[in-house]
């Protein structure tokens, strides 16, 4: 009796931890059918702008679906479409700052601020932000870098900075991958050496997409907004 009691106060002090938990970022942007799975749910509801992002939400974009989180830290995860990915741990604390993002499927851009790169070089060990896959582990020593995850394969691309590479079946083999190059991992193999991409292969790499088109958008609207709430209303 005594231990099902404690059982049951455990379980109820989780679910109170989820219910209460605050969030670690937003929804900032959001273009076509983007849906979420929040922790302890089982149906899927619409992503709005503005949405919170809490740890445990699986984001899944359809095929004409595309996404932004901005976490608390400044950090951004742009989701591109045909994608299914976790915020599997985000914690924000003063000398530690810990982002894991895990990728089903699809594609993923990860963008470190400039305070959270230094944090990195200054403390590894307790700073980092990293996308997994089921075979590869990649983690941000610098800015930018995308990661795409389809039949088995890894692709990791960095566009600044340096991103390290492994893969969990063999994790003491560690590729650091530069600007503008590209590593893969297809099974239990280790990363490929990083090969350097043209400017078109770049292109292809990042999660592109219309961004600045729909920012205009969004800057069109609340300007528009703006206008209307200053005009004077017709005396008639």
């Amino acid at each position: 009796m005594k231990k099902s009691l404690i059982f049951s106060g455990l379980i109820i002090l989780f679910m109170v931890n989820i219910v209460f938990a605050a969030p670690v970022g937003k929804i900032t942007l959001v273009e076509g059918k983007v849906d979420v799975v929040k922790a302890g749910k089982t149906v899927a509801t619409p992503v709005n702008l503005g949405d919170p992002v809490d740890v445990g939400d699986i984001y899944r974009a359809k095929s004409n679906g595309r996404a932004e989180i901005t976490f608390i830290d400044k950090n951004v995860l742009k989701i591109a479409q045909n994608t299914r990915t976790e915020i599997q741990e985000y914690t924000t604390q003063k000398d530690r700052n810990i982002g894991i993002v895990k990728l089903y499927r699809g594609k993923v851009q990860a963008t470190a601020q400039t305070e959270f790169v230094k944090k990195v070089a200054a403390f590894a060990e307790g700073n980092k932000l990293e996308i997994h896959t089921p075979n590869a582990v990649a983690g941000v020593r610098g800015t930018i870098f995308a990661v795409s995850y389809q039949g088995g394969l890894t692709w990791i691309f960095c566009q600044e900075g340096t991103v390290y590479v492994f893969n969990p079946a063999n994790p003491a083999i560690v590729i650091l991958v530069p600007a503008n190059f590209v590593s893969s991992v297809s099974g239990e193999t280790p990363p490929t050496q990083p090969a350097m991409l043209q400017q078109f292969q770049i292109e292809q790499q990042l999660v592109t997409w219309a961004w600045e088109k729909l920012e205009e958008k969004v800057r069109y609207e609340e300007d528009r907004r703006m206008e209307l709430d200053a005009t004077p209303p017709v005396i008639q």
